[in-house]
């Protein structure tokens, strides 16, 4: 928060004295190379290779939609680890995933850089044919068995037609817009943490800074050419929680052309585009081969889903890498110990004048 546009912003940077810091921490990295960010660097002197400061950024999304990278403001990657893998490892919950095809065609919506201009193509998918698909989806899939379910929509007016649609059936709904106040978000966003409100129905909202571990069913109702915001609508769903096995992803399929780049469950899985997947589940035992972002246990015969039964011995779980030391330029020195429980503790402790992050089984 030490820098806003305008004035007001420059003269809020300019309290903070260059000198007196040693690191600067960068959370959702990929937004670094904005402008915004880049400032913040320049006043730090951080914006150079010979710089003093150290800077450390993380994210679980490295690619930008702008395509922008990130090697004007990080030397290198020093740690990475795909989401295939941290849900064979237990740091993630597995998603099971069924694809509803649509009969929405998407072939005259127009493209906006690497993703579908949001005006074309909510005049494409909100009618009301697919809005009650989604709707009925939710009641032969999710109602019942499922508690906290996201919706994510393409815009503001495609979040009421969605409302109203849950709302006529007799389904609790409710939504989260850029134009929602600030205490009514707070009070929605608990009231759904809390599972008192079964259904949350968002645009542009929830797919960042997120953390509702009580998901566990995400409704894909906005298509995108996106990897990046698909994963990040995806990753909503797949923080763990106690009682909660999997998360459900209902991924609705619209019409488009060959080579249109749509990204659906099967794309970013590295599946045939063309194959449409239903209660598939993608989890510990599933997925085989996750460095190489694809399930190497699943394949495709006559139209099917097969799952190939692999024998499991010598698999088990698979931990994170050997335990590293980084150390600072500073006294303080920051050990990190990993171990297989994902329900590990993390403690800081006081040991010789030293600051240590132990993770402790």
């Amino acid at each position: 928060d030490g820098y806003s546009e305008g004035p007001a912003g420059n003269w809020r940077l300019e309290k903070y004295e260059p000198s007196r810091f040693k690191c600067i921490i960068i959370d959702e990295a990929h937004h670094a190379s904005a402008q915004t960010y880049r400032r913040i660097l320049r006043h730090f002197a951080a914006d150079t290779s010979d710089c003093q400061i150290y800077v450390w950024g993380c994210s679980a999304t490295l690619r930008r939609y702008d395509g922008l990278g990130l090697a004007g403001v990080f030397d290198e990657i020093t740690y990475q680890r795909p989401f295939l893998s941290m849900i064979k490892e237990g740091w993630l919950c597995g998603i099971r995933v069924t694809s509803i095809e649509t009969r929405t065609d998407l072939n005259g919506v127009r493209k906006l850089g690497d993703d579908l201009a949001l005006a074309s193509l909510s005049r494409a998918v909100n009618n009301l044919e697919r809005n009650k698909l989604i709707v009925d989806a939710y009641r032969k899939f999710a109602q019942g068995s499922r508690r906290s379910t996201v919706v994510f929509a393409v815009n503001v007016n495609h979040v009421k037609a969605l409302v109203k649609a849950f709302s006529d059936a007799g389904i609790e709904a409710a939504t989260i817009t850029a134009s929602t106040n600030r205490n009514d978000r707070v009070e929605i966003l608990r009231a759904f943490s809390e599972r008192r409100i079964p259904v949350l129905i968002n645009c542009g909202i929830l797919t960042e800074g997120t953390d509702i571990p009580a998901i566990d069913c995400v409704m894909m109702a906005r298509p995108t050419r996106s990897p990046v915001l698909f994963q990040q609508m995806l990753g909503r769903g797949m923080r763990l929680y106690p009682g909660k096995a999997d998360c459900l992803v209902l991924d609705f399929v619209d019409t488009f052309r060959p080579g249109t780049d749509m990204v659906t469950v099967p794309t970013l899985m590295g599946l045939d585009p063309e194959v449409l997947v239903k209660d598939q589940l993608f989890d510990k035992q599933t997925i085989k081969d996750p460095d190489n972002a694809r399930c190497s246990a699943l394949s495709l015969k006559d139209g099917e889903q097969q799952h190939n039964k692999e024998d499991e011995d010598g698999g088990g779980y698979q931990g994170l890498p050997p335990a590293e030391s980084l150390l600072l330029s500073s006294p303080d020195q920051i050990i990190a110990r990993h171990h297989r429980n994902p329900y590990a503790i993390f403690e800081l402790k006081q040991e010789a004048g030293a600051t240590k992050a132990l993770w402790q089984p």
